[in-house]
C-alpha cells in the first residue's frame, strides 16, 4: 500500500513547526508525493496563527514544486459541545477540516466527555477528519464514535506521529483500524509532520494496516484522486 497525499503537516505559522509552505512542499516532492495538505493548528492551541490567515490561505498556489496543495486546517475540539475555535466563514474558505482533541485545550477528562466531543464535533459540516484519536489520553466509546463516523461519512486518521506524542499509543491505533476496518469506516493515513523530512513518513501506520491485513479500498488517500472525489462529497471544490 503505498500513500499518495500526506493530509496532515504543519508549517511555521504554527511555532511550533519548523519549515516553510515551499520547504515543505520540497519535502513532499522529494517524498513522492503527489500531494500535501497544509493544516496549521487554530488559535486555541496558542502558537497558532491569526484568523487572518485562514481567510487569506486561497492565495496558496494550487501547485508547489509540482505536488498539489489543499488548504486545510486542524482544530481544537473546545468542549463536550463539540465547538471548534475556527469560525464557520473561516473554516468555509478551507478543502477540509482536521478536529482534534489536544492536551492544552482539552486536557484529558472522562471517556464520557471524550466521547461527547467527538461526537458533536461531527455535526459540524466543515470536519471530515477526526485526528490522532488513537492518543492514550483520549479514551472514548469507540463503537460509538465509529458509528457516528460513518453515517456522516467523517474520515478517521492513522497518524504516524502519535507513539512519539504519546507513548504506548499504538494498541489504540491498532485497535482503532481493527474497528475501522470491522465496520468499514474510511480512515486516511498521515504524517502530521512538524518538519519537511517528515513528510511522507507513514512507516507506523502502514505496519499496523498490514499487520491487520487492512483494504486499502478504506484507506482514502492511497490516490489523489481517491481524496479529491471524497472532498467532493461533502462540498463544492474547483480543484
Amino acid at each position: 500500500m503505498r500513500i499518495k497525499a500526506d493530509l496532515h503537516t504543519h508549517t511555521i505559522a504554527s511555532d511550533h513547526a519548523y519549515c516553510t509552505v515551499n520547504e515543505m512542499a520540497a519535502g513532499a516532492a522529494e517524498a513522492g508525493l503527489e500531494a500535501m495538505g497544509i493544516t496549521d493548528h487554530a488559535p486555541a492551541l496558542g502558537d497558532a496563527p491569526h484568523l487572518f490567515y485562514f481567510q487569506n490561505i486561497v492565495c496558496l498556489p494550487r501547485r508547489i514544486s509540482g505536488v498539489l496543495i489543499f488548504r486545510g486546517a486542524e482544530v481544537n475540539i473546545l468542549n463536550e459541545n463539540g465547538e471548534v475555535d475556527l469560525p464557520e466563514r473561516e473554516m468555509s474558505n478551507l478543502d477540509y477540516t482536521i478536529a482534534s482533541l489536544h492536551k492544552p485545550v482539552f486536557y484529558p477528562k472522562t471517556k464520557e466527555e471524550h466521547t461527547n466531543a467527538l461526537w458533536n464535533v461531527m455535526d459540524n459540516k466543515n470536519v471530515m477528519i477526526l485526528g490522532h484519536i488513537g492518543r492514550c489520553n483520549c479514551e472514548m466509546d469507540l463503537e460509538k464514535v465509529l458509528k457516528k463516523a460513518k453515517d456522516k461519512n467523517i474520515l478517521i486518521e492513522i497518524n504516524n506521529h502519535s507513539d512519539a506524542v504519546s507513548p504506548n499509543s499504538r494498541d489504540n491505533c491498532v485497535k482503532i483500524a481493527k474497528a475501522c476496518k470491522e465496520h468499514g469506516v474510511p480512515i486516511v493515513v498521515n504524517s502530521d509532520a512538524h518538519y519537511s523530512s517528515y513528510i511522507g513518513s507513514f512507516e507506523n501506520s502502514l505496519k499496523i494496516l498490514s499487520d491487520i491485513d487492512f483494504p486499502e479500498e478504506l484507506v482514502m488517500n492511497t490516490s489523489t484522486q481517491k481524496f479529491i472525489n471524497y472532498l467532493k462529497s461533502k462540498k463544492e471544490l474547483s480543484l
